[in-house]
């Protein structure tokens, strides 16, 4: 599971090429179920969308 800090990471590697405006993050990857295999289980799923927020929510007071 990615931490909140590889997350502001990689977001900040993506702003070399794309402006702030245009890039957003996506919770979707990987959170798809399958009827008999699911792809998460919920606890797993909710640690990603924290660390998800919480990056999301350090980035927007650090870029403005």
């Amino acid at each position: 599971m990615e931490t909140q800090a590889e997350i502001r990471s990689r977001v900040r590697e993506a702003l070399e090429i794309i402006p702030k405006e245009k890039l957003f993050l996506n919770p979707d990857c990987g959170f798809g179920a399958f009827a008999a295999r699911p792809m998460n289980d919920l606890s797993h799923i909710r640690g990603k969308l924290t660390a998800l927020t919480e990056a999301a929510r350090g980035l927007r007071e650090e870029l403005g």
